[in-house]
């Protein structure tokens, strides 16, 4: 494929997402299509050898997403620079759909990772004769040494610095012996706690694959006190961030440099709701999204591909050992780009952020971003299925694969806006906010719904300006907003960077005016820290210019900043925070002595709303 082509296959795929926000308003029974015919015709030969068993393009949809994924997690050496960063190739895949829509094929795939168990197994074999058998002779020698000097009385460790150099290398050998191995398990359960898998994780020098054909499970463990780290954890290994583990009851920390992990699950669409339900949810923009429709019924007639459809996947098997083995012995590959391949990527990547930024959601940015990633992601794992015999430590990918990679990430793409705009949030107050507004309506018609719905004035605020920067409301003026029709959004210029677009509604009240800079604005709640109770008595009411009527404020110890932790709901379930950003958010909820941030963090923990982990502080509860 020359450049001329690739650049076709670059504006075909940026049209098909142009219409696809009108598509998804316009037509009830949109749905976001399969991978393209096209796709599968140009794969590499292993790949297309496990792929055109399977008859319908949904089928063979399937099987792709789950093959590339599940390979991606056997390759554990390769490096993909991008920007400031050093990526490895791992993927995180979620499949979704009705009851018995054929997903279940996507079990298949584990079959790539035979071979590698296999190897890996044996090697474990064999390790562990060596370490029985070097174990034996060091006690018969430290037998012997305690029959020839009864003296000694401490415990006889062998110290091979202290030994002639004669036996350096025999020591050498016994040393590394001594060290009881690990046998490795590439495929990882999701039943699991975060402490055994970090475990697993590091036994397995930072690879493996998360397989589950339920997602329930996986949600099930979010719930448990064991596995709410688990978020944390699977949003630092999409970055290949490190991860690592300290409990008191272990003797050392545990630390992983370059978690690399792939994830593969399916499951039903109320699954997905659980696992990503926000678009700000950071697992939202990493993991790939795939639904499937509702079928019919099928015939049960078996062919020759339904008797043997694991051994179309032999092919692969070899490839991703042969390659596994090879990494193994630190013989690394670093993949790579052509220029007239990053000039069709940027071209791409770069009208879709644009586009769907300003159609969709701004925070949609990220999404686009991380399928990016997701990209030369996939352009690796073809690339080296392609190239599997090759020596040498750089790694391309053809033309082909890379168009292959875009048109993919295009489909998953149309999937991830689909789910986005089709699946509610549940419990999102925000929404629920946004709901109950009129087309048309004034912050003070606002402040009885938000009343209504438990949220504070200020919060209602942040909402507002939220909603401006989503693009959902605009603002008309003082004070005056409406909601954003198709038609206002064709026609109207919207400031993004506009800061102030609510700074007339963030005004001081007269009796803050009275007390100085000690009260921030009229709906903002008296920090206890800065007054005396007698001073806060003093002002029993104050006048409210929004209202344009008395607030009755009551001061009341039991209610007060002392005793409430509403600030916690500022703090995010899926992110760490370190000690300093935790008082940042109390600061902005209105506590500005010290000594009571930091009672109101002990306070916190206490009342297991905050966790602290190595030194960052949680949620404590999950954020799914």
């Amino acid at each position: 494929m020359d450049k001329h082509h690739l650049d076709q296959v670059v504006r075909t795929n940026i049209a098909e997402i142009a219409i696809l926000h009108g598509a998804i308003l316009m037509d009830p029974n949109y749905f976001p299509p399969t991978i393209r015919a096209e796709v599968f015709a140009s794969l590499p030969p292993a790949l297309a050898e496990a792929i055109r068993q399977y008859e319908s393009d949904e089928e063979k949809s399937i099987a792709l997403l789950s093959a590339i994924t599940t390979t991606a997690a056997g390759l554990n050496g390769i490096k993909i620079p991008y920007r400031k960063k050093r990526y490895s190739c791992n993927l995180y895949q979620v499949i979704v759909g009705p009851p018995a829509s054929n997903k279940g094929i996507s079990i298949h795939s584990r079959a790539i990772l035979n071979k590698v168990q296999t190897r890996l197994k044996k090697e474990y074999v064999v390790e562990m004769a060596k370490y029985k058998q070097t174990l034996k002779e060091k006690n018969q020698k430290d037998n012997q040494e305690s029959i020839d000097s009864l003296e000694v009385k401490e415990s006889e460790e062998i110290n091979i610095e202290s030994e002639s150099s004669s036996n350096n290398n025999k020591y050498n050998d016994l040393e590394v012996s001594l060290t009881e191995p690990n046998l490795k398990h590439i495929i990882l359960p999701s039943d699991i706690s975060s402490a055994s898998l970090v475990d697993l994780i590091e036994k397995n020098d930072g690879f493996g694959l998360i397989f589950d054909s339920e997602a329930q499970t996986i949600l099930n463990t979010f719930k448990q006190d064991w596995g709410a780290n688990l978020a944390s954890m699977l949003l630092k290994t999409f970055e290949n961030e490190p991860l690592e583990l300290a409990r008191k009851s272990m003797k050392s920390m545990i630390s992983i440099p370059e978690p690399r992990f792939s994830v593969l699950l399916t499951g039903n669409p109320e699954h997905l709701s659980g696992l990503v339900k926000s678009i700000t949810n950071g697992l939202y923009s990493r993991f790939c999204i795939y639904q499937t429709q509702k079928i019919g019924w099928m015939d049960m007639k078996q062919n020759e591909n339904d008797k043997n459809y694991l051994d179309g996947y032999e092919s692969m098997s070899v490839i991703v050992n042969q390659i596994n083995e090879r990494l193994a012995t630190g013989l690394g590959l670093e993949f790579g780009l052509s220029e007239d391949q990053i000039f069709a990527y940027n071209q791409y990547f770069g009208a879709i952020h644009e586009m769907l930024s300003n159609q969709i959601d701004s925070n949609f940015s990220s999404v686009v971003k991380r399928m990016g990633v997701v990209c030369y992601r996939i352009s690796a794992v073809l690339g080296a299925i392609r190239n599997h015999s090759q020596t040498g430590s750089r790694l391309e990918c053809s033309n082909e694969d890379f168009a292959t990679a875009i048109s993919i990430c295009s489909t998953l793409l149309q999937h991830s806006v689909y789910t986005f705009l089709t699946t509610s949030e549940p419990n999102s107050a925000i929404e629920e906010f946004y709901k109950r507004l009129e087309l048309t309506f004034t912050r003070t018609e606002a402040l009885p719904i938000a009343v209504e719905l438990g949220i504070k004035s200020r919060r209602m605020d942040s909402y507002l300006k939220e909603l401006s920067k989503q693009k959902k409301i605009r603002k008309v003026s003082h004070g005056q907003y409406e909601k954003c029709t198709p038609a206002i959004l064709q026609n109207v210029q919207f400031d993004m960077d506009d800061e102030d677009n609510l700074e007339d509604e963030v005004k001081m009240s007269l009796g803050a005016q009275e007390l100085g800079e000690k009260v921030v604005a009229i709906e903002s709640e008296f920090p206890q820290t800065e007054f005396h109770e007698a001073e806060i008595a003093q002002i029993a009411k104050l006048h409210d210019p929004f209202l344009n009527e008395p607030k009755e404020l009551a001061y009341n110890d039991e209610k007060s900043e002392h005793h409430n932790l509403d600030w916690v709901d500022d703090v995010f379930g899926c992110t760490a925070y370190t000690e300093e950003e935790i008082h940042q958010v109390l600061i902005r909820n209105g506590f500005r002595d010290n000594d009571i941030r930091v009672e109101q963090i002990n306070l916190a923990l206490s009342k297991n709303k905050l966790e602290c982990n190595s030194g960052y502080y949680f949620h404590s509860s999950p954020c799914f």
